[in-house]
């Protein structure tokens, strides 16, 4: 892939180009090497230029509202920025009407917050409307893949803790970030929802489920073998529970008042590739602070 900025930009629209026109030549099994290839780019991309947090992405975001003003873009897509912006200042999560859910036009590319009537004014049927999850741990897995991998990750995590002191494990690589003992408590209290959700999902029908910022949340003071412990019961506890459930409960809902409906498949899923995705994270710690 090219270096320069105007080259990479235009190396990322001719693989779109080129993955429509593999759809549209109904060459399907290529054309999704072509979508793969641009979320790979997309991701180089993003992370080169460093992923925004905090006032950076206030900043990024307020220029994003300003640029699609200026275009005159849907008044309800600029309010849902506003809201994002909003989300980030105030560090909580966004109720699932404030940003409703989003569809986009696989041939128009208009763009559609809410459901979308059958036939749009713009002659795009709903069918033909691609639907964006609020997130891709949200990408379906199977129930016997998610006993998996919430059964294995445990061990995964006890592995990245052997051998370390108390005073390595609690060694931040810098100012505002988290260390080995913070990352294991976001992951013991991203455990206790999931434990707390599952119950609720079992024992009540169409239950609203609170949206929470675990990221925010004060974690307890406990030692890092405490946390490891607690960990370890809660999660063994949940599988337990999951494995003995009859099939079709998987697919027992409730209101999630961030995400709209959720399943408890779609909650596994989501805490299992939540979890995975900061398992990384470990290793990265433990290099930054020189262990």
């Amino acid at each position: 892939m090219t270096t320069t900025n105007t080259n990479a930009y235009d190396d990322l629209i001719r693989l779109v180009r080129v993955a429509r026109g593999l759809e549209a030549g109904g060459f399907n099994n290529a054309a999704k090497l072509a979508w793969g290839l641009l979320y790979s780019e997309e991701v180089k991309a993003s992370s080169a230029g460093g992923v925004p947090r905090g006032a950076e992405l206030d900043a990024e975001l307020g220029m994003l509202v300003a640029s699609f003003t200026a275009a005159g873009a849907d008044p309800a897509v600029i309010a849902a920025l506003d809201e994002a912006r909003a989300a980030v200042r105030e560090d909580r999560t966004i109720p699932h009407p404030r940003i409703p859910d989003v569809y986009v036009s696989r041939t128009t590319g208009a763009v559609f917050l809410g459901d979308p009537p059958d036939v749009t004014a713009s002659n795009d049927h709903r069918l033909g409307l691609r639907k964006f999850p609020a997130i891709w741990y949200f990408d379906p897995l199977s129930p016997h893949e998610v006993l998996d991998a919430l059964a294995a990750a445990p061990d995964i995590v006890e592995a990245q803790l052997n051998g370390l002191s108390i005073e390595q494990m609690n060694r931040s690589p810098a100012p505002g970030e988290w260390s080995i003992r913070e990352l294991l408590g976001h992951l013991h209290m991203a455990q206790e929802v999931l434990a707390v959700r599952v119950e609720k999902l079992l024992a009540e029908d169409n239950p609203q489920l609170q949206g929470l910022a675990v990221w925010a949340m004060e974690q307890k003071p406990l030692s890092p073998g405490d946390l490891l412990e607690r960990y370890r019961a809660s999660r063994e506890h949940v599988v337990t529970r999951l494995k003995a459930i009859p099939f079709a409960d998987w697919w027992r809902a409730g209101w999630h008042e961030e995400f709209a409906r959720v399943t408890i498949l779609d909650q596994a899923t989501y805490f299992a590739r939540h979890e995975m995705s900061h398992l990384p994270q470990f290793a990265d710690i433990r290099k930054a602070v020189g262990i």
